[in-house]
This record gives structure tokens, sequence and C-alpha cells, in this order.
């Protein structure tokens, strides 16, 4: 009998809790520091990291302990079953260098890394559809091609509520998120090969959604049997314009809607809307 491939990621997917566990999913924590004390990304209440976030406090992350990882793949590989670990994109984390790391120690052919190069509920579709396909007895090698496939097309959209969260992180100037700011611009932006980059910008909520319909139509293939992904930094009301807006227009019925976790949302920052569906080449024919 051949052996289950055990589906690893990180707090970089956002998926639903009751999903994690339903599929058998082995979620390893990232460090978040918020205001000085650190937590493991697993622990945070995210009601309350979003509270605090707009109280401001200061959250900064870490990456997933090489401890961790090393006890978690060895756990998996005790159970007989082979470990498949999803990273969260190495263009914003050394998770992905950490796992290469243990992965040359092991030197097992039956350990498996693959770097998602997306974050959020467009990591989380990954490894759910990595899970759907161990669950149904896929080799590694098989879910290995129809990943590469998936991480080519898949599009990230995402609006921040405020660029004040993205120059701490380090992605804007001080300048532009002052500028900003007094504009209350809400920046759209999206990935390129793993990486965030700004796309267009909008002056209003009703903007924000209207462009990723738009985005969606210039860049999106047979988009009403895809599973869609939404995901929302405390910002639920948005969340659910965007779902009725996109069943509206293209009769979509299966939805992926999650909560952006405080690894994500430390940088994002609370009232972050996104969205991610598949295209013909992941960030359009050209960077913008």
């Amino acid at each position: 009998m051949n052996k289950r491939v055990r589906i690893i990621t990180d707090t970089g997917a956002d998926l639903p809790k009751e999903l994690i566990q339903e599929k058998g999913i082995v979620m390893l924590g990232m460090g978040v520091e918020l205001d000085g004390k650190v937590y493991n990304g697993l622990e945070l209440d995210t009601n309350k990291f979003y509270k605090d976030m707009r109280a401001g406090a200061v959250a900064r992350t870490s990456q997933v302990l090489y401890k961790d990882m090393q006890d978690t793949v060895n756990k998996v590989i005790e159970q007989n079953e082979i470990p498949y670990y999803i990273v969260f994109s190495s263009r914003l984390s050394g998770t992905f260098q950490t796992a290469n790391l243990l992965l040359q120690e092991l030197n097992n052919p039956e350990v498996f890394l693959i770097d998602s190069k997306a974050a959020s509920t467009g990591h989380g579709l990954l490894v759910l559809e990595a899970a759907e396909m161990a669950e149904k007895g896929a080799s590694a090698e098989e879910i290995t091609a129809r990943l590469e496939f998936l991480i080519s097309r898949l599009e990230h959209i995402f609006a921040v509520d405020d660029l004040v969260y993205l120059k701490r992180g380090g992605r804007i100037s001080s300048m532009k998120a002052i500028i900003g700011g007094m504009l209350k611009i809400k920046p759209i932006l999206h990935f390129v090969d793993g990486a965030i980059h700004q796309f267009d910008k909008a002056r209003s909520t009703k903007q924000v959604i209207n462009r990723m319909l738009e985005i969606m139509d210039e860049r999106g293939v047979d988009i009403p049997s895809q599973r869609i992904g939404i995901s929302h930094a405390d910002n639920p009301e948005t969340a659910a314009e965007l779902k009725e807006a996109i069943q509206t227009k293209y009769g979509v019925t299966n939805f992926i809607e999650a909560e952006i976790s405080p690894v994500i949302g430390a940088h994002s920052g609370p009232g972050t809307i996104a969205l991610f569906f598949l295209s013909n080449k992941q960030g359009g024919e050209e960077e913008k």
C-alpha cells in the first residue's frame, strides 16, 4: 500500500479552521510580535489583534522556527506518511530558505517542499487543492505538477485600508504613506512571482470592489467554474459585498472565505480585503 501524502503548511495560509481540521492539514505557526511581546501565530485571537492594531499597537512577524519544522516533519515520517510542506512565499519570508536547510539535512527523497509564491487565502487555496488530492491518494509528484500549474496562474488582488501599515513593514516610503493618508488613497496591489507590486488605487470601498471585478474580467478564465478565495482583515462587510458582486456578475457558487491571519495582517493592516482567482498568467501579461 502506498504511503499517504500529509500536507504541512504555515500560518501564511489563511483557511477556515474547520477545513484545516477536516482535511488533516498540519499547520506550523510563524511568530508575531505585538508591542514587544512574542506569540506563536496559531495562538493569537484575530479580533483582539486587529483591535489592538487600530489602537496603535505595532506588530512584527518572524519565520517558522527550524525546530518546529524538524519536529513536525519527523513526526509525519514516524506515522509512515510522506511530509509535503507548502511554504509561504519565499519573496515575503525566510521560512522557505529555512525549510530548504532542513530538507538538505534530512536528505530524504520522501520529504517534499514547494514555494507557494502565495499568501493568505491564495496560499490556502493551493494547500486545500493539495490536501484534497492527497485525500484521494495522489502521489507527491502528481501534487507538485498540479501546484506548479496553479501557482503560475493564481492571482492575488488586494487593497489595504491605510498605508501606514505598509510603511511600518518597509513596503513603501514614509512620504508616500503621509501623502496617501492625506488623500485617503486605498492602494490596489497584486502579486508577480510571489512579490507584492502596486497595481492601481481607489478612493472608496465601492471603487475597490468595482476595480477588482474589472481585473477579474481582464484576467480571469472560466470564472463561474472556479473556486474563488476572499479574505479580509476585520472587514467582513466589504468581503460580503465583494462576494455578492461576484455571485451576481458570474454566478460563482464555490467560495473559500477566511479572515486574514495576524501573520499577514501585521503588514497589510486592518481593513484589508483580498481576492484570489485563476488567470492565464499571474500578474497579467505584464507587470504594472
